[in-house]
């Protein structure tokens, strides 16, 4: 089997990332994908799993983690979700992404047998995508020995394929009313969701919440016996808010408390709400007794993680980012007002079920323009008319380009050398942008 073939395979799955179908959604049984796990001989069950929930911040918070685990020299493996520029990148050990031969081995000599076994049995439940591209990800960190896997959720928690590990310590970071249509349309709805990956005994980190949300994780993991621990102990260094790094990246100097003093690190991650996240890793580590402050601070100053805030030219600014909710448009907000700039481009994309009024709302005010644009092969893209129209109220311009290459190129002529140009609404449009090269 070769990779593409591997992959139209699992691409004739059911995906909700692709069609977000609440039908689908109430559909989902964990037991499916434990039947699964099984049947593979329990991949899920090797290393000592962190895993990760959220609204926003957990890809940023298993990042961190994963990088500073490796830093200590441990093996470590990473799933997280969505992929960007190719979907070996959701899979990766000590950094890097599966290849595309041991991709296609395991879909062909352990996922397929292990799904006509599946399906043998009657279940009447078809396993989807995201649930094989999990226990793939298992079955790789298995077959490499992986010390620590990090497994950030796919949707929710306590439906979601991930939710069959058994974590030595898990974390929720901040939670905001987003997936409505799936997790539920108030806070505490959402964390009851969250909060089912919380195991009996397993010490859980949590952000900073809303009082709606805290309540629910309080009263979760009290009835489950899990420690509740603050994320702390992270703090902004004065002056340090924007530092350009010698590898071309952007970043910012952080304060940790670690081993009963304080580490300086630098962080090559931008805006408040990264200061937040790293609060989160900061607590997980602390839980897992292998990380020296030394190793703490390579491991942060050499975080990774691409589509957010990432820059890609200079003079002017390029800049990718995912926000696509207005909660996390406010906080790209902030962190693009750090960069040195006059004017601000806006190209943006978004998804049919987002609430892409409230982003809008945030970021285009502040823009010369707003370039709109699809995502080509995204059945959840909201076409780059409609989205000019959500548009228009907020912006002082839009433009309606073809497709994402043509907003980009469009926005980058209108820009002088001192501006800004921002591309966000959906990590999709990133993935779009970055695949171009």
């Amino acid at each position: 089997m070769t990779y593409a073939e591997a992959a139209a395979w699992l691409d004739g799955r059911a995906n909700l990332e692709r069609k977000m179908d609440p039908a689908a959604w109430t559909s989902i049984k964990l037991e499916r994908v434990e039947r699964l796990c099984q049947l593979l001989g329990d991949p899920q069950r090797g290393g000592r799993v962190v895993h990760i929930a959220g609204s926003k911040g957990k890809g940023s918070v298993a990042a961190m983690v994963e990088s500073v685990l490796r830093a200590a020299g441990l093996r470590t493996g990473l799933y997280t979700s969505p992929d960007l520029t190719s979907r070996r990148e959701r899979i990766q050990v000590d950094g890097q992404p599966i290849s595309e031969t041991d991709f296609a081995r395991i879909v062909a000599q352990r996922l397929q047998t292990a799904a006509a076994a599946y399906e043998a049995e009657g279940w009447g439940d078809e396993l989807s995508y995201f649930d094989l591209l999990t226990a793939l990800g298992f079955c790789w960190f298995a077959e490499q020995q992986v010390a620590w896997p990090v497994i950030e959720v796919g949707l929710g928690g306590r439906l979601d394929a991930t939710n069959v590990v058994a974590p030595a310590v898990c974390a929720i970071t901040t939670l905001c009313l987003e997936h409505t249509q799936f997790l539920g349309d108030t806070l505490a709805l959402i964390a009851g969701e969250k909060a089912g990956i919380i195991k009996p005994g397993v010490p859980v980190v949590s952000a900073p919440q809303q009082p709606e949300a805290a309540a629910v994780l309080a009263r979760v993991a009290a009835e489950r016996g899990a420690p509740l621990l603050a994320a702390e102990g992270v703090r902004a260094v004065p002056g340090g808010e924007f530092v350009e790094l010698a590898d071309g990246r952007v970043g910012q100097r952080l304060a940790v408390e670690w081993a009963g003093g304080e580490v300086e690190v630098t962080l090559p991650l931008l805006g408040a709400h990264q200061i937040i996240n790293a609060a989160v890793a900061r607590t997980v580590l602390a839980q897992t007794g292998v990380v020296t402050r030394g190793t703490l601070a390579a491991g942060l100053a050499k975080v990774r993680w691409p589509g957010r805030l990432q820059v890609v030219a200079r003079r002017p600014w390029v800049v990718l980012d995912g926000a696509h909710t207005p909660d996390s448009a406010a906080r790209l907000r902030e962190a693009l007002a750090l960069f040195p700039h006059r004017r601000l481009w806006l190209v943006l994309g978004s998804a049919r079920d987002k609430n892409t009024a409230g982003l809008c709302a945030e970021l285009a005010p502040g823009a010369a323009a707003v370039f709109v644009t699809g995502v080509p092969g995204n059945q959840r893209a909201m076409r780059a008319a409609d989205l000019a129209e959500v548009a228009r109220p907020h912006a002082r311009e839009v433009i309606v380009a073809d497709d994402p290459a043509h907003a980009l190129r469009s926005a980058v002529a209108r820009a002088d050398a001192d501006d800004l140009v921002c591309v966000t609404g959906s990590l999709y449009l990133v993935g779009a942008i970055l695949a171009e090269g």
